[in-house]
């Protein structure tokens, strides 16, 4: 009887610990949707005026008609280098050119992040600012984004201690 006790709740264990990873809603990578998941103008906690709340929901229509065919693009050059990687004797040549064409439009739409970011903040205070990086806080900080941090520049690391 104790045999199949610890069998089962051993197998119990065995499961539980193979469902976690799956439960934790895995994500593909960063730059999937860049801005649009988070909708700045509705955080209750900002106490944003009526003035500054459409200021944010005007910047973010914009971002998002302006990366849309950057992100067209890379789908498309996904879609380009998973063929290219599927041919019988892939060519190395037309690879590379494929994914800098890649790192390029990553890179463009990375920049593009940045100045929306840059932009909704002068439209914060100082005050919202804190508060909206508080709020941001717990989703920077779990494991898998971990890498991050380990990859700061020295002089970075020096700074924040």
């Amino acid at each position: 009887m104790e045999n199949i006790t610890v069998a089962t709740m051993a197998a119990l264990l065995g499961t539980l610990l193979i469902c976690l990873p799956f439960a934790s809603g895995w994500e593909r990578g960063q730059m999937r949707n860049l801005g649009q998941k988070e909708d700045i103008a509705t955080m209750a906690e900002l106490e944003l005026t009526p003035d500054q709340a459409e200021q944010i929901r005007a910047i973010r229509e914009g971002y998002i008609s302006d990366i849309k065919p950057f992100q067209e693009k890379m789908q498309a050059k996904r879609e380009e280098l998973k063929t290219l990687w599927l041919q019988q004797i892939p060519d190395r040549k037309k690879i590379a050119s494929a994914e800098k064409e890649a790192k390029m439009l990553r890179d463009r739409l990375w920049n593009m992040l940045l100045d929306y970011r840059e932009t909704i903040s002068k439209v914060l205070n100082a005050e919202q600012q804190r508060k909206f990086k508080s709020v941001r806080q717990p989703q920077q900080m779990r494991p898998r984004f971990r890498w991050k941090k380990e990859r700061l520049p020295a002089s970075k690391e020096k700074q924040e201690e």
